[in-house]
């Protein structure tokens, strides 16, 4: 029986480079919190690579980065968010630039959600629906910040990155 691997051979470089990007936005853009070029990054590795592609993306500068900012028990839910949002871009058939950045602002908004909802359930106690609320609120502006970050990342980098790298594609014989 044949082992198929997870990654096409020809791919581990363009991802390892858009990951490496990834990576070193998030730590460039440190300073402004929840403003990084990673779900961009993801998202368009996904797009132009595949779904498998975009989750080694998503998981592995999540693994990453967080040796720089620390790990915790949020890296695992992170690394499952942003993996998800790289494998969900490489479904996404229609590739126009609107739609590339309505996918990912709602991505953004989601993986906000969804973090605050570990936060608010798993670190609040005792829990009462003023403290739930609390929680929620407080993950407004951040989750805002990381939406209108991922939308100016895309709107910056899709159409010229994409172009790129699908050139790269055909190029390499990829897929």
């Amino acid at each position: 029986m044949r082992v198929r691997p997870f990654l096409a051979p020809q791919l581990l470089v363009p991802v390892a480079i858009l990951t490496a990007l990834a990576i070193v936005g998030r730590v460039v853009f440190a300073p402004l919190a929840n403003f990084k070029p990673v779900t961009a990054i993801v998202i368009i590795c996904g797009l132009v690579y595949g779904r498998r592609a975009g989750l080694a993306c998503g998981a592995v500068s999540t693994l990453v980065s967080n040796c720089f900012f620390g790990q915790g028990p949020w890296t695992l839910l992170q690394l499952v968010l942003w993996a998800a949002i790289g494998w969900l871009a490489g479904l996404l058939a229609p590739r126009r630039r609107l739609a590339v950045i309505i996918f990912g602002v709602v991505a953004s908004l989601a993986f906000g959600f969804i973090s605050d909802s570990f936060f608010v359930f798993a670190f609040l106690r005792p829990q009462s629906l003023a403290l739930v609320w609390a929680g929620y609120a407080a993950g407004v502006i951040p989750n805002l910040i990381h939406a209108a970050s991922t939308l100016v990342f895309l709107a910056l980098l899709w159409l010229p990155w994409s172009t790129k790298l699908r050139r790269i594609r055909r190029k390499y014989a990829m897929l």
